[in-house]
């Protein structure tokens, strides 16, 4: 085990795609939560689009997580 984390956003199904949806955001960052203390890093990466769907969806994260 180690003290960090990672996890890779890909593709989610909310409109427009390939935006993940806020409830599916909050689920994940229940599960990180859930998962690792507030101590531990966590890397969370969403992927690139042409439609800037990563971008908007890092930063709902990144409010969700804190």
């Amino acid at each position: 085990t180690t003290d960090w984390g990672y996890v890779r956003f890909h593709e989610g199904r909310a409109k427009d795609w390939p935006r993940y949806g806020r409830r599916s955001l909050e689920t994940w960052a229940a599960r990180l939560k859930d998962t690792w203390s507030a101590e531990d890093d966590v890397y969370a990466y969403f992927n690139n689009d042409p439609n800037a769907a990563a971008v908007e969806n890092a930063r709902t994260f990144e409010t969700l997580v804190r």
